[in-house]
């Protein structure tokens, strides 16, 4: 059973590695669009009507997709200070009473950004901003509920982790 836990969260690991990996290629599109902003708006005074928007869709769907991975790359806020002090024990119990509630606050956002993403794509939800051209919202809403999706497997990972590091004091098989 405890090798079954290690192998989800391993496979949660690759999963969220490759996410986090595939996604920070979207910083070069953001990055694009605010310098041909930029360069419209100061450089040829004549500022376009459908970057901003545009750049925080993108910034949007970064953010709302890394969040599994910056979990995995332990990026979030932690106890450290109080955690550090603890024995390995200890401190996985500690985690996993405190993951309950990262994964209360998982599950509701879960349930509350599917229940938006699907209206938004039943309406084809666009931006209110008006602009050259059409830009539709649907699609990062539809990016979160996958981001948050991706977030709470590495979170179940970690607690799975922390089960294993309860019982033995480490992971098993991993060296002392």
């Amino acid at each position: 059973m405890l090798k079954i836990l290690e192998s989800i969260a391993l496979f949660f690991d690759r999963l969220n590695g490759w996410l986090g990996e595939k996604v920070s290629y979207l910083i070069y599109p953001i990055i694009g669009v605010v310098m041909f902003e930029v360069i419209m708006r100061y450089g040829l005074g004549s500022p376009t009507s459908w970057a901003h928007d545009f750049s925080v869709q993108l910034f949007g769907a970064y953010i709302g997709l890394v969040g599994g991975f910056t979990l995995l790359h332990k990026g979030h806020v932690s106890m450290e200070l109080i955690l550090n002090r603890l024995s390995p024990r200890v401190g996985a119990i500690v985690n996993l009473v405190s993951y309950l509630f990262c994964f209360l606050f998982l599950g509701a956002l879960l349930w509350k950004a599917t229940g938006t993403a699907y209206q938004s794509v039943m309406i084809l939800e666009e931006s209110p901003n008006p602009s050259d051209f059409t830009i539709y919202i649907f699609p990062l809403r539809v990016l979160l509920v996958i981001g948050t999706l991706f977030f709470l497997l590495q979170a179940i990972g970690v607690y799975f982790r922390n089960i294993l590091i309860a019982i033995h004091g480490r992971i098993p098989n991993e060296p002392s």
